[in-house]
């Protein structure tokens, strides 16, 4: 049965507060797994760090052996914003890359990584912080001995949103949980919204409301817990459970706090599905602008296969949603196509599409086919633009149409911004864009995926009906569990086609 979601959830504000809901074992438990996937990042690269302090050391001090080492050393790492080698009087000897070049020869000493400093331990991890390079960073160092004696170290800024969105995009497919990570300061060093890093949950503005701030006061003062808490997001109110380990490294602490959403007004999910039907309409607006401009040079070539060649060309350097292209004249047959592997297609009959005389006609300059396999083997969508010479019609520009970027930007965004997925189907079924890019191609009407009674329930709604919100139950693809999701759809009409966009809220 689809379950509507009705209730707005103002009222949660007097029912919600730090702790009073108990959070299931299974939050609790990517917690912990998480905190053990970033410490095995953070080994791994310390590891890499005592190969490089080998090299600088066998080479008894060499500046350019020592650039080599830390060339090698950004190489192997993932998420290495900087890498320096200082000596024992903690003046700075190489760097990597060029961009801390005037940072060779100074006094490093502001930063207190004498021999004092790395005493009792051989990795060490500051705070986030501003560094001298101009980055928010925190600064994984090593300290070197040369028999015993300390020859100075290596330090490494990290690109921690790197790191972290790995864990965070990991955490939301297999579970549907968010990640951000604080320090028991209270400064935050990750979180998938940009805008919150670097700000205290303990004292900004943002984090005021008393239950979220006596949720923040209980993550920073315990190592592990749960709480639970509401928040107002984009004018609705969400209640989100939280479940929090602390990575302890190098000197430092980090606590890993690991999200769900519980409950969440459905006109959230209603608004943010005509606000990604609103920004996949522009991404197709863009396209097909591009896609007239490369028909009226065609027109002004008046037959000039070179310059209707160039064209094309010029057309997929400015539409980056493009994959291929073909020319063809009024009676459907190819004169050029792009980019190289399509160039033996000139020359033949593209009936098969059937974009004609007619159906411009019908849809305007601009038409869009359905989902269909194309005859390079590529799955897409074409989107067409009609070629007109003197007035008369004269064939067209057709593009298959990379969903990937196509909608995948405006996915992008939406997740960012809210942290709901997206998908877009046709109303027969076919699934053009998932976040999850295996069901792309899938039918959710007829596929084996898709038979759980509630989801067909739901599939048969979507199809159905031009808007809507419903609730379903599924196991996504790699995820270790199955997830309630909360779904709201709109349309959109382009070029002839309908799609539904969805977009879907892990309860």
């Amino acid at each position: 049965m689809i379950k509507r979601l009705a209730a707005v959830l103002a009222v949660l504000f007097l029912i919600f507060s730090a702790g009073c809901i108990t959070t299931d074992a299974s939050l609790e438990k990517a917690a912990k797994e998480t905190v053990d996937e970033i410490t095995e990042e953070l080994e791994e690269m310390a590891e890499e760090m005592r190969e490089a302090g080998h090299v600088i050391l066998s080479a008894n001090g060499d500046a350019k052996a020592a650039e080599a080492a830390l060339f090698e050393l950004y190489e192997d790492t993932d998420y290495s914003i900087s890498i320096l080698y200082a000596d024992a009087d903690e003046i700075c000897i190489a760097v990597y890359p060029d961009i801390i070049k005037d940072s060779v020869g100074k006094d490093l000493s502001i930063y207190g990584t004498d021999e004092e400093y790395y005493a009792g331990r051989d990795i060490a991890l500051t705070n986030y912080q501003l560094l001298e390079s101009g980055f928010y960073s925190s600064v994984l160092s090593m300290p070197l001995y040369d028999n015993v004696k300390f020859a100075g170290y290596i330090s490494d800024a990290l690109d921690l949103t790197k790191m972290m969105d790995k864990a965070e995009v990991e955490l939301r497919s297999d579970f549907g949980y968010s990640l951000w990570v604080v320090e028991p300061s209270g400064m935050q060093i990750y979180d998938p919204d940009a805008e919150e890093v670097g700000l205290n949950i303990l004292t900004d503005t943002l984090y005021a409301k008393a239950d979220v701030r006596a949720a923040a006061e209980k993550i920073c003062a315990e190592k592990r817990g749960t709480a639970s808490y509401s928040l107002v997001e984009n004018g609705h109110v969400s209640v989100k459970e939280a479940a929090w380990e602390t990575l302890s490294y190098g000197g430092q602490e980090w606590r890993i706090v690991v999200t769900k959403v519980t409950a969440r007004d459905s006109t959230a999910l209603e608004n943010a599905a005509d606000e990604a039907a609103a920004l996949i309409v522009e991404s197709l607006d863009e396209t097909a602008e591009e896609m007239r401009d490369a028909a009226e040079d065609i027109e002004e070539a008046n037959g000039n296969v070179n310059a209707a060649s160039k064209a094309l060309y010029d057309l997929l350097d400015d539409a980056p949603s493009i994959i291929s292209l073909v020319y063809a004249d009024a009676d459907e047959i190819c004169i050029t196509a792009a980019p190289q592997f399509m160039e033996d297609v000139a020359g033949r009959d593209m009936t098969i599409y059937g974009i004609d005389e007619d159906f411009h006609k019908n849809l305007g300059r601009i038409g869009l086919t359905k989902y269909q396999t194309l005859e390079e083997g590529v799955f897409a969508a074409l989107m067409s633009s009609a070629v007109y010479e003197g007035g008369s019609y004269a064939g067209y520009i057709s593009a298959a149409l990379d969903e990937s970027i196509l909608i995948g930007v405006p996915a992008k965004e939406i997740r960012t911004k809210y942290g709901y997925g997206i998908w877009v189907v046709e109303p027969s079924g076919m699934q053009i864009y998932d976040t999850d890019s295996d069901e792309v191609g899938l039918n959710i009407l007829t596929d084996e995926r898709y038979r759980a009674e509630d989801i067909q329930a739901a599939a048969k709604l979507i199809v159905s009906e031009p808007q809507g919100t419903a609730v379903y139950t599924i196991l996504d693809a790699g995820a270790k569990e199955p997830v309630t999701k909360d779904v709201a759809w709109t349309t959109i009409t382009y070029g002839g086609q309908e799609w539904r966009v969805g977009v879907t809220s892990i309860r």
